[in-house]
């Protein structure tokens, strides 16, 4: 498959949305699309000027879960007006996370493809690695073992990593043994609150290589700024969601990207030296000329320049290879036994169990088994049955329904579970789909696409639109296994933010949840496509939880505070939760942004935090609203009480940190600790206050 563009001189093209118009086209460049022959899957992009020139080449590694080159359109574009040739690999990122040993064979797999879909177009002799966050951690195990491999970069090399994740594959050898002739870039943005630095400069420091070809930059926030952010998105487009083109990327990255080339490719000494330095620390200016307050530290010495703060992905967690975690396994193993011998049987979460991966002796580091043995927070009796759906008329995105696998005609209980913003791969959520199921719920699982990027308020109305389409595609074929008079709306993040949305919808609009309804958002992100004066006017018999985790740094709670206090419903109706971090034996759990998602998603656990809290107080919703269960009311809306707040105990009986309940929330942390701040213009709850 092919898609033509233009290059422009003064201009970046739009390599993946057809022919650009310009008025000095340099020459065109063409978009090969290449399918892995046994599954049909897209596996590669390669941009490259359509020239039959051969060109250097740059593998781009990106961040997980972003499938489009048009996340990083203008790098790539950027990249291309050099004369470089793009290879940009689709990977099944979640298969990396889990095993680090299966990454040798995987990446032989995908550059195995490159080889043979590149042959012919590029020099080989010259070759990049350039990487963001997921893409940059595995970055180090894929260049040397291309280029142990195949002799490529006999001409020069190097990499280029940003904000980058865990070294999967890749151990103290692969450090000692790293390609002598390469050259290193590690790059990390000061206000990233994803990935610590530390992960960047343990893996600069450990690489045997002369200090004049590698460098370490550290790169600031402009000063005053209101827009732009160094933060973990900034090697992001527009196009991308919170990515944006600004200074950040074209004096922080394509600057030095253009001496990389030039240094690496064409041995220019000025170039090289400007990019790798000569060993001591330099500021390098990004502002305008003179202005010394906007400065990228450039330095062989990068520990005084980290930052401090909390991290999504921290140095000491046990998917970090060059951590000791001897302690941590050993305790881990410890407790799996006492586990065993305690509980004989659990109910496997595998949706598909015939997919299942294979456990190990030490069992993954991110999962706790669930202690739960009855009651709200413990796994029914039921398996999963799974369906799904594409309207092609409309070419909507695929909505799922799960159920439980029985011959019963009885109708079930419904909840609608809506995805976060990348969540539209259902395994992610796999285990509380699975554990919805197994306690008599059916629940519908429509997704919508990451593309368009919500940029605004239409975008964001147009994913709307798409999930109520869903919805009703999933209700047209499933009707008659929905017992549409109870009903729960649930939702994560983005899908948080459309719980109100749908729940005037659903129960005030369509007449849905008659005999019991509620509302569950967990991170919300903003409220959108529903009025003030429809957010007051919900159902009165409508019950409601909002959820947040103290470490969740991407959405404001401002939001979730706003929503929980917007909705005119009695105080006893609702309930206001947060979650906080703990560690059990030696094994955190983060209360951050993920905690419902499960350990197919990059940044997902199960433990402790998903079984009493999410779990255990969704049991307790249902149950009291579709079944009028007193206890289920005591957990849900209790008062306090230590039934209500308790997260669960260690082997040594010692009490997991309790959760926190309120009925008059306030935000406790300031608004530019988040990504997404109540002070947004995304935020229509913001505009619709200030009037």
């Amino acid at each position: 498959m092919k898609k033509v563009c233009y290059i422009m001189i003064s201009a970046l093209v739009t390599f993946l949305s057809g022919i650009s118009e310009a008025e000095t086209p340099m020459h065109q460049v063409v978009t090969d699309t290449i399918r892995d022959p046994s599954s049909q899957r897209d596996r590669l992009y390669i941009i490259r000027p359509d020239t039959g020139q051969e060109y250097p080449c740059v593998l781009f590694c990106p961040r997980f879960g972003s499938d489009n080159p048009a996340d990083y359109r203008g790098l790539i574009e950027h990249i291309i007006s050099k004369d470089v040739l793009v290879v940009y690999p689709v990977y099944e990122a979640n298969a990396f996370t889990r095993r680090s040993i299966e990454v040798g064979p995987r990446t032989d797999a995908i550059f195995s493809l490159v080889a043979r879909a590149t042959k012919n177009l590029i020099d080989t002799t010259r070759i990049g690695f350039i990487g963001h966050s997921y893409g940059a951690g595995i970055i180090p195990a894929i260049a040397t073992r291309l280029m142990d491999h195949t002799g490529w970069g006999s001409n020069g090399s190097f990499i280029y990593l940003m904000s980058p994740w865990y070294y999967p594959g890749t151990s103290l050898r692969t450090l000692e043994n790293f390609p002598k002739s390469s050259n290193v870039i590690v790059q990390v943005f000061y206000d990233d609150n994803i990935n610590d630095p530390r992960i960047g400069s343990y893996f600069f420091q450990m690489l045997k290589l002369p200090l004049n070809q590698k460098e370490f930059l550290v790169v600031p926030s402009p000063p005053n700024a209101i827009r732009y952010k160094s933060d973990f998105q900034v090697p992001l487009s527009a196009d991308a969601f919170g990515g944006s083109d600004d200074i950040l990327d074209t004096a922080a990255i394509y600057k030095v990207i253009d001496s990389v080339f030039a240094g690496v490719f064409d041995r220019k000494k000025s170039a090289h030296t400007f990019a790798f330095g000569t060993g001591s620390t330099r500021k390098i200016p990004l502002g305008n000329q003179g202005d010394t307050s906007f400065v990228m530290i450039a330095t062989d010495n990068p520990r005084p320049y980290l930052s401090s703060r909390p991290y999504i992905n921290s140095w000491i967690s046990p998917r970090n290879p060059f951590v000791d975690v001897t302690k941590f396994r050993k305790a881990r193993r410890m407790y799996v036994n006492f586990k065993r011998q305690k509980v004989s049987n659990l109910l496997a979460y595998s949706i598909d169990k015939t997919k299942q991966e294979p456990s190990s002796e030490e069992g993954d580091p991110d999962i706790l088994d669930n202690p739960i043995d009855s009651g709200f927070g413990a796994d029914g009796s039921y398996s999963v049955k799974a369906d799904s759906i594409i309207d092609k008329r409309n070419n909507l995105s695929p909505a799922y329904f799960f159920r439980p696998d029985t011959t019963t005609t009885a109708k079930w209980p419904v909840v609608v579970l809506l995805h976060g913003y990348t969540g539209q791969d259902y395994t992610f959520f796999e285990p509380y789909i699975s554990h919805l199921v197994s306690r008599g719920l059916a629940v519908l699982y429509p997704t919508y696409p990451k593309l368009p990027v919500v940029s605004s308020e239409s975008r964001v109305d147009e994913k709307l639109t798409i999930i109520k389409a869903g919805i009703e595609l999933l209700y047209e074929r499933f009707g008659d296994n929905l017992d549409t008079t109870r009903v729960g709306i649930q939702g994560q993040s983005f899908g948080g933010g459309m719980v109100p949305a749908i729940g005037y919808y659903l129960l005030s609009q369509r007449g849905w949840g008659s005999n019991g309804a509620y509302l569950y958002m967990t991170a919300p992100w903003y409220c959108s496509g529903i009025s003030s004066t429809q957010l007051a006017s919900l159902p009165q018999h409508t019950k409601m939880i909002t959820m947040i985790f103290d470490e969740d740094r991407i959405n404001d709670h401002a939001i979730a505070v706003d929503i929980h206090n917007s909705i005119k419903l009695p105080s006893e109706s609702k309930n206001y939760i947060t979650l906080y971090s703990d560690s059990i034996d030696g094994m955190v759990m983060r209360s951050d942004h993920y905690v419902p998602y499960g350990t197919h998603y990059v940044y997902g656990q199960e433990n402790y935090l998903d079984y009493y809290g999410v779990y255990r107080v969704g049991d307790a919703l249902a149950a009291y609203i579709f079944n009028g269960s007193a206890e289920g009311k005591t957990v849900a809306f209790g008062d306090g009480k230590d039934g209500q707040l308790y997260m669960g105990k260690r082997i040594d009986n010692s009490p997991v940190r309790p959760a926190r309940t309120t009925r008059n929330p306030v935000a406790l942390h300031p608004q530019e600790d988040y990504f997404y701040p109540w002070d947004n213009l995304l935020n229509p709850r913001k505009r619709e206050r200030s009037k």
